[in-house]
C-alpha cells in the first residue's frame, strides 16, 4: 500500500516536499502576506544566508544569479502548488518570477482571472 501511495504523488523531490511543508501557509494566517510568504521561500531554497528581511522586493533574482534556470523551474512550481494557480507553459515568462514583486503581481493577477 505504501508503494502505491508513493507512485500517486508528483514526481517532487524530498527536498521540495520538505519545503512545502514548511511554507505552507496555514488558513488562520491570513494577515501573512504573499510577499512574506514568496520571501520565505526564496530564501530557505536558494539563499539560505540572507534573511527574509533583507531580501529586497525589487531585486532581479535572476540577473543576480539568487536564482538560477534550474531554480526557475523549481520556483515555479512551488508557485502553482502553493497558490493552487494555473499558469499555461505558453504565458509564462523569466520577467514574472523576476522580482518578489513580480511573482506577487502573477500571483495576484492570475486569482483575480478566475
Amino acid at each position: 500500500m505504501l508503494a502505491d501511495q508513493r507512485t500517486t504523488h508528483s514526481k517532487r523531490s524530498a527536498e521540495d516536499e520538505q519545503f512545502l511543508r514548511k511554507l505552507k501557509r496555514p488558513a488562520m494566517e491570513e494577515d501573512v502576506s504573499d510577499e512574506i510568504v514568496i520571501k520565505q521561500f526564496i530564501v530557505s531554497a536558494f539563499a539560505p544566508d540572507i534573511t527574509p528581511d533583507q531580501l529586497p522586493t525589487d531585486l532581479d533574482l535572476l540577473d543576480s544569479g539568487i536564482v538560477d534556470s534550474l531554480g526557475l523551474l523549481r520556483l515555479i512550481a512551488w508557485v502553482v502548488e502553493q497558490y493552487g494557480i494555473t499558469i499555461d507553459d505558453r504565458d509564462i515568462s523569466p520577467e514574472q518570477f523576476s522580482s518578489v514583486e513580480a511573482i506577487t503581481k502573477l500571483v495576484h493577477s492570475t486569482r483575480s482571472s478566475v
